[in-house]
């Protein structure tokens, strides 16, 4: 008999068995048990967590012998084709490779057949995201009024890649990503099993490398029960994969604030003579700058130990919070720049070198401030002692970013409901741009003004509409306010002109200039 893979000989046979996503499990028994099974349903989540197994369960105990049940037999014939997915009635489809048209149509013929042995016709479509529009449109009026033998099961990745119209026509669960804690205990039951020891640090270092994916997990313990067939180590573990270990990045932090180049090349050294991924390691020296984060502003890490937890906590005021936040956006930076370069080396040791000298960079206001207090007599230090502005404006304008996300993100919900509402206002995200959303106040540029719109606002109730759609979205009273786009440009145009020549002809900017020998260049411009 051929080899079966780990993920697939323990998959969940039932409902109990599935980790981690009893809000959705119990759901489902429940509306077993109460006869009210819905026609459509959509699994979104992330990879590994349980989507498609899910579905099987559910196809089983809709079509087993002894149901409709929450707890299949699977022993009878419908539960053994429906696991080995050779059922003639649950039909398991590859959205990614039949996305079109002719495979929808081809699927809604079908659906007037009767089930053969089961009592459902169920239709599993993963990765359904990847149907094409008009695919997704021939199947709207089957999945409104299906036949009565019939349920459709949908599960993807990328909910938010989905038409409205088919999210609108079925339920939805959402699948979470699983805690360390739940893969673990997983992953040494299945150890238990196969009779095969691992070291409590080197399952738990498989559970965090995993980033919520149990399926992950079991494929890399997979793999170590091939490697190994004794005790499997944490060294094994970090030697399989790639792992880097944890203190070279304390000894990487610690020769960062000491400002040591020559530690600081001597560790890239030894990340290029390992064969570590320079990618990965630049993630992982993210994520343990963010843990240094989380403990400095007293967020709780709960899957470090206790000697781990220690080093971190000796260092968690190495760095200021706005020193870490600027580090981190440089990181996340130099990983883009690293997918596009055959350099990595290079850029990798740039960007550790430039790190050791953040502390040294002086903002403008930063200078500012002290040359006025140097001309009062007041000494370095104290001016030192005194400078919290840059710190400040930075945390303001990291609000702002965080605001406009927002805004983009119920800007996207609005554009999908009004469109949905009313066809005559279709085209929302080409004739309008949202400019703010403040106090209740939402201030909405018209791109293309003319009549037709101005009309649909104004005399057909357009912009009640979009009023009582931001409403309902934010949960508080809005109102909205449009102008024209020539109107806005001329005061953008204005504003930045003044801005520009205020800061040239700046006294104290003047000033900071010669002592400096400076030049003022475009903050904005690499």
């Amino acid at each position: 008999m051929s080899y079966i893979v780990i993920a697939r000989k323990y998959r969940p046979k039932n409902f109990s068995e599935v980790v981690g996503q009893e809000h959705i499990t119990k759901t489902l028994i429940n509306a077993i048990t109460n006869n009210r099974v819905a026609h459509a349903y959509l699994f979104s989540g992330p990879r590994g967590v349980g989507k498609t197994t899910t579905a099987r369960i559910l196809s089983k105990s809709l079509n087993c012998q002894k149901g409709p049940t929450s707890l299949p037999c699977n022993a009878c014939s419908n539960c053994n084709e429906i696991d080995n997915s050779i059922n003639l009635d649950v039909l398991e489809i590859d959205g990614a490779s039949n996305r079109g048209i002719e495979e929808i149509r081809t699927l809604q013929v079908n659906t007037r057949y009767a089930p053969g042995r089961g009592k459902y016709k169920i239709y599993i479509i993963d990765e359904v995201h990847m149907l094409t529009k008009p695919a997704f449109n021939a199947l709207l009026k089957t999945l409104e009024e299906p036949p009565k033998h019939v349920i459709f099961i949908f599960a993807t990745t990328e909910p938010h890649q989905i038409p409205m119209t088919v999210l609108s026509r079925c339920q939805r669960f959402n699948f979470r990503r699983l805690t360390v804690e739940e893969i673990e205990g997983k992953l040494r039951e299945i150890s238990e099993k196969e009779k095969i020891s691992v070291d409590d640090e080197a399952v738990k270092l498989i559970a965090r490398q995993a980033d919520g994916s149990l399926r992950d997990g079991e494929s890399m313990l997979d793999q170590l029960f091939t490697y190994s067939d004794k005790t499997i180590t944490t060294n094994e573990v970090r030697m399989m994969f790639g792992f880097v270990e944890e203190g070279l990045y304390f000894s990487l932090i610690d020769a960062i604030k000491g400002k040591d180049e020559k530690k600081i090349l001597k560790i890239v050294d030894t990340v290029f003579d390992k064969g570590y991924d320079m990618e990965e390691f630049v993630s992982g020296y993210m994520k343990h700058l963010r843990k240094i984060f989380l403990l400095k502003n007293g967020v709780e890490i709960k899957d470090l130990s206790s000697e781990e937890l220690e080093k971190y906590v000796e260092r968690k005021d190495i760095f200021s919070s706005f020193l870490l936040l600027q580090m981190l956006n440089r990181l996340s930076l130099l990983t883009l720049k690293m997918k596009k370069s055959a350099i990595t080396r290079i850029l990798l040791e740039l960007e550790l070198l430039t790190l050791a000298r953040l502390e040294d960079t002086v903002q403008i206001k930063e200078l500012l401030q002290r040359i006025e207090k140097m001309n009062e007599g007041v000494t370095v230090d104290n001016i030192r002692e005194e400078n919290y502005n840059y710190e400040i404006n930075n945390e303001t304008e990291t609000a702002n970013k965080t605001r406009d996300e927002s805004l983009e993100t119920i800007w996207n919900q609005l554009v999908g409901k009004v469109a949905e509402e009313r066809r005559q206002l279709a085209g929302i995200r080409e004739n309008f741009t949202p400019l703010s959303l403040e106090k209740g106040l939402c201030t909405i540029r018209i791109n293309n003004p003319n009549g037709f719109i101005i009309d649909e606002l104004e005399q057909k109730g357009g912009q009640k509409l979009i009023e009582d759609v931001l409403t309902s979205i934010t949960g508080e009273k809005i109102k909205v306010r449009f102008v024209e786009k020539n109107r806005k440009s001329v005061k953008e145009k204005k504003t930045t002109k003044s801005k520009k020549n205020s800061l040239k002809e700046n006294e104290m900017i003047k000033k900071a200039q010669e002592i400096l020998k400076a030049k003022i260049v475009n903050p904005n411009k690499d």
